[in-house]
């Protein structure tokens, strides 16, 4: 399983996005390309658009992590794409379990329609980004989570 893809699909925060994970491919506009294919160009996620204002950070991230390299024009060129494009009043949320994948349209409103809990609350996102990151701590634990 390609864990940047899953990680960029399911809308972690772009900014905890783990970059320290991939900052060597910034050196090298073949493995740029090679992580854009499988993040924002992702065929996916071109199907299913996250939010243009996830977008935009990610790929504003992306270039301030380059540094001194010289960024793709392929993240210029989406950018510049996403930024123009009239915002939307959804996106979507990819979360894959083992070798399936489901799809999530959310709406991002607070209330819509009459009801709340048309979209993944941002919290539950960073606990989960907390959890991940203290693995060891839950590590052979059974945690319940009522959320």
């Amino acid at each position: 399983m390609d864990y940047d893809r899953v990680r960029y699909l399911y809308l972690s925060n772009a900014v905890v996005f783990p970059w320290h994970e991939v900052e060597d491919t910034f050196k090298s506009p073949a493995a740029q390309l090679d992580l854009f294919q499988r993040t924002a160009g992702d065929p996916v996620s071109v199907s299913y658009p996250p939010p243009s204002e996830y977008l935009i950070k990610f790929l504003k991230t992306w270039i301030k992590k380059c540094g001194d390299f010289p960024v793709i024009d392929e993240v210029y060129e989406y950018l510049g794409d996403v930024m123009t494009k009239q915002s939307s009043d959804h996106g979507y949320r990819i979360y894959y379990f083992d070798d399936r994948k489901v799809i999530l349209k959310e709406t991002y409103a607070m209330c819509s329609k009459g009801t709340t809990g048309l979209r993944t609350w941002q919290a539950a996102l960073y606990l989960t980004s907390w959890i991940s990151s203290n693995s060891d701590i839950f590590h052979d634990k059974l945690v319940f989570l009522d959320i």
